[in-house]
């Protein structure tokens, strides 16, 4: 059996694309491990869908010392180096995939390498462009300059790069790195998990009150704090109006503070902890509009996982506007507003409450990203790309 083993600085019942392509992999046959991270209440090793999840004796940094992003990040690096070199004398993997951040994570793979096994480097996020926003830094600074640095020489030590979309792709390329080495395997959904909710019904007609969703991670560049003084806007013309926060994350306090400022605490509703991936639809079919308001320019290149989530339910979204969202979707297929402007937000929640049937059209036409963009597509990429790397003959598109 062909042994694969995956390794990303996350949590992996939560985190949907390590999770996709893993679980894709065991059911083509492979024999696939996930070193990863230690979550609160989670057991050291777990079989999940054929996938053997190993985690790591650590958890994830929460907070907003750069310094201490480092530090995290250096001692999963050391402790990956070592639990997969080991691994990797027992079992001997013919293909190691690393997911970002951080980039340099593809070293810990040094010594499978060395012996033989094939690298792909899954890169996530820009981390120069994401770095520079979260932590107020100039393209110039020193950090950045090394991020760009560590970026490069993680991909030249990779035998492939995975992009998670074309516009990330040629930023990759803008940033040195070989074109032909890239390929792209998108953040699709799985469909068998995500699926259209009450029959594509939108909209508050025969349901009480309005629900808004967000799910994901609780940092100020996803703009939740923007959301949350929306809903205090909207909610002084709409009755018995519920947003929905799903997830965790260094913001989580500032914005349960906000929301007491507000008096909105009957309004808001915090789950405080991220959500398995199977738990995401059924709390996302709660709600009429789905709610994405990315706030900062490093998010310029991002396409959200959240965006398609609510599209494969049949839920409208309420999008921040960025190049990136544009090249996949137009205005009617998600309801746009400029980033971080909470009084268009709220005119956007007030638009779709009142006028059902514009959500139901939004709903119903971003549909065609995912029938042009979906899973069954993206696996196939994905399967090429790993075929290739393996010398295996077989092209299987499902």
């Amino acid at each position: 059996m062909t042994k694969i083993c995956m390794l990303a600085y996350t949590y992996y019942l939560s985190d949907p694309r390590v999770r996709r392509e893993a679980e894709a992999l065991a059911d083509r046959g492979y024999g696939v491990d996930v070193l990863c991270l230690h979550g609160e209440g989670e057991k050291p090793r777990q079989q999940v869908n054929g996938v053997r999840v190993i985690r790591l004796p650590q958890s994830r940094y929460r907070g907003h010392r750069s310094w201490a992003y480092v530090v995290g990040y250096a001692r999963f690096f050391i402790l990956s180096f070592l639990w997969l070199t080991w691994f990797h004398l027992r079992k001997g993997y013919q293909l190691i995939q690393v997911h970002t951040m951080p980039d340099f994570l593809a070293f810990a793979a040094l010594v499978p390498k060395i012996l033989g096994a094939k690298i792909v480097l899954d890169i996530h996020d820009l981390m120069p462009e994401l770095y520079s926003t979260k932590f107020g830094l100039a393209k110039s600074h020193p950090l950045i300059k090394v991020l760009k640095l560590q970026e490069r020489l993680s991909a030249r030590f990779a035998h492939r790069v995975i992009a998670v979309h074309e516009p990330q792709r040629r930023l990759l390329v803008d940033h040195g790195i070989q074109d032909s080495k890239i390929c792209t395997v998108m953040n699709a959904v799985d469909d068998k998990l995500f699926c259209l909710s009450r029959g594509m019904t939108v909209g508050h007609e025969g349901r009480e009150g309005f629900t808004l969703i967000y799910h994901g991670t609780l940092v100020k560049r996803y703009g939740v704090d923007v959301a949350i003084r929306a809903v205090n806007l909207a909610a002084k013309e709409i009755p018995r109006l519920r947003f929905l926060v799903y997830g965790d994350g260094d913001n989580r306090e500032e914005l349960e503070t906000i929301t007491g400022e507000l008096g909105l605490q009957n309004t808001v509703v915090f789950s405080g902890k991220f959500l398995p991936l199977e738990q995401i639809p059924g709390v996302v079919a709660q709600a009429d509009v789905g709610l994405v308001p990315n706030r900062d320019s490093a998010l310029d290149n991002v396409l959200p996982t959240k965006l398609m989530e609510y599209v494969a339910m049949g839920i409208p979204a309420i999008v921040s506007r960025t190049d990136t969202v544009e090249a996949y979707f137009d205005d009617t297929m998600v309801r746009f507003v400029p980033p971080e402007d909470e009084e268009h937000l709220a005119e956007a929640i007030l638009e779709l409450y009142h006028h059902p049937e514009k959500a139901q059209s939004i709903a119903q036409n971003a549909r065609r990203h995912n029938e042009q963009y979906g899973w069954a597509r993206q696996r196939t990429a994905y399967y090429k790309l790993i075929d290739s790397l393996l010398n295996n003959p077989r092209q299987q598109a499902g």
